[in-house]
């Protein structure tokens, strides 16, 4: 299994947790695919995602759709 690091301790998650959040745009489909990406990503690396809790999670990653791209 290869995994890919860094060095740079400002881009590494506390304790490698990921919090995030999707937004109500996409459908169940949607949201399971992503969730579905997650668990693959769970399972390559040492990384774990959770559902973001407001009062304990300042930074986190939105999966959203925006004119941007």
């Amino acid at each position: 299994m290869v995994r890919a690091v860094t060095a740079k301790k400002e881009r590494i998650w506390d304790y490698g947790v990921i919090p995030y959040e999707i937004d109500g745009n996409f459908s169940g489909l949607h949201k399971a695919l992503f969730k579905q990406a997650m668990r693959h990503w769970e399972n390559s690396t040492c990384i774990k995602f959770i559902e973001r809790d407001p009062e304990i999670h300042p930074n986190y990653i939105v999966f959203t759709v925006r004119s941007c791209g």
